[in-house]
């Protein structure tokens, strides 16, 4: 017999992120305890390239597509700061140890967005 919880929880559209329980024994400070921050923003980046699955109108799978609109995610750190409560400093130090374990690659590019320059765009 299913509960009553159970039967409710089907009716909530769950999307986002998915955290490996096994991360948290994996991703680690140096002290070696968890990195929440660098756990989060991981999972951020992960569920950015999940595939979407893309049906036609009679509901036939067609294949998948990206969620993101360039060849790589683009996110700055200000944007994963303010999503997720930690200061910009905090998303920047957590992105780079990522990138230090080999879990992440930064690409920083130099922009024209309506004829300025940007310099530096975190990818």
């Amino acid at each position: 017999m299913i509960n009553e919880a159970t039967v409710k929880l089907q009716e909530l559209n769950l999307e986002g992120n998915v955290i490996p329980h096994k991360w948290f024994n994996e991703i680690k400070m140096k002290n070696g305890s968890p990195d929440y921050q660098a756990i989060i923003l991981l999972s951020e980046i992960v569920y950015w390239y999940r595939p979407t699955a893309v049906y036609n109108e009679q509901g036939i799978y067609k294949g998948i597509k990206k969620k993101y609109k360039e060849d790589l995610l683009q996110k700055s750190y200000e944007d994963l700061s303010t999503k997720f409560g930690m200061t910009k400093r905090q998303a920047k130090e957590a992105i780079v140890r990522l990138e230090d374990r080999g879990l992440i690659k930064r690409e920083f590019r130099n922009l024209i967005i309506k004829g300025s320059a940007v310099n530096n765009v975190l990818y």
